[in-house]
């Protein structure tokens, strides 16, 4: 077993970005080094996330991911294959989908995952909203959410379209939570749920 000891760990020198320089197997990945010293490494990883919240790491294979595919009750592979059963069975989307999860976990234990993504979806949207400042990475850009958000909260409610800029509000507030490394439960484009949240 490898004893682990972080020793004066600095970011701005121990953590290496290399932009420029793309993972074998996917661009989505980043690459974990331990070492002795300078010159000794001890262990290399290279972890990829493939989507959907699921993270493999090099070498791993999909195989138990697309067993667990072909045993769900809805197997599908597109919107469109999600919403033609929806459509043959009459059930909302959120119905054929609880089926499909509870395959490999219990009812309590989705609804308590969920309850937790929806309590770290809030949270990251609240520091996204009333965190000032400049981004990290070099670019001096302004975080653009806390403006708005106190204009919005001073705004007539009864205008009919407040609720789409709240809408893109919330969008601007988690993505700068991404992009200054926060904790954050949907992918940069807004579009996936993850379970990166223990």
């Amino acid at each position: 077993m490898l004893e682990t000891q972080l020793v004066n760990f600095d970011c701005e020198k121990d953590l290496i970005f290399q932009r420029d320089d793309l993972l074998p197997g996917h661009s989505n990945g980043v690459r974990f080094t331990a070492y002795k010293s300078p010159e000794e490494e001890l262990v290399s990883k290279i972890y990829y996330s493939i989507g959907g919240g699921f993270i493999l790491a090099e070498g791993e294979q999909r195989s138990e991911r697309n067993a667990i595919a072909t045993t769900v009750p809805y197997p599908f592979h597109s919107a469109a294959g999600l919403l033609h059963f929806c459509k043959k069975h009459q059930q909302p989307i959120w119905a054929l989908m609880l089926e499909n999860e509870r395959i490999e976990h219990s009812e309590d234990d989705i609804r308590g995952q969920l309850f937790h993504v929806w309590q770290t979806i809030k949270h990251c949207t609240s520091r996204g909203l009333q965190t000032e400042g400049i981004l990290p990475g070099g670019l001096e850009v302004r975080r653009r959410a806390p403006q708005p958000y106190r204009g919005l909260c001073n705004r007539n409610a009864s205008d009919p379209l407040v609720i789409m800029d709240w809408i893109n509000l919330f969008a601007i507030a988690v993505n700068e939570e991404n992009a200054a490394g926060g904790r954050v439960v949907t992918a940069p484009t807004n579009g996936a749920a993850g379970w990166f949240l223990q």
